[in-house]
């Protein structure tokens, strides 16, 4: 289990990585997402369609797919809540 402040994302390799399709966007979230936040997410009110991903690995994908309005719009339609969040920044 890891702690609260430790990422479960390895910043360089997701960066190294195209994200240009919902489907490896997904992917990466899918992989991101650690069942500790997923638990802390729920007990604070998150919908059901979710992975767990935490804040600071959710910017190091928008890193990834900044500017890519199509992409935004495809992972908000997704309805999971981190692709909508990542959407939104």
């Amino acid at each position: 289990m890891d702690s609260p402040g430790e990422s479960n994302l390895d910043p360089l390799a997701i960066l190294e990585q195209p994200m240009k399709t919902v489907s490896q966007v997904m992917t990466a979230l899918k992989k991101a997402g650690t069942e500790q936040t997923r638990k802390t997410f729920a007990r604070h009110g998150a919908p059901e369609n979710f992975f767990g991903v935490k804040v600071g690995d959710l910017k190091v994908i928008a890193k990834q797919i900044k500017g890519d309005q199509e992409l935004a719009y495809q992972l908000y339609d997704t309805g999971n809540t981190d692709a909508m969040y990542l959407a939104g920044i």
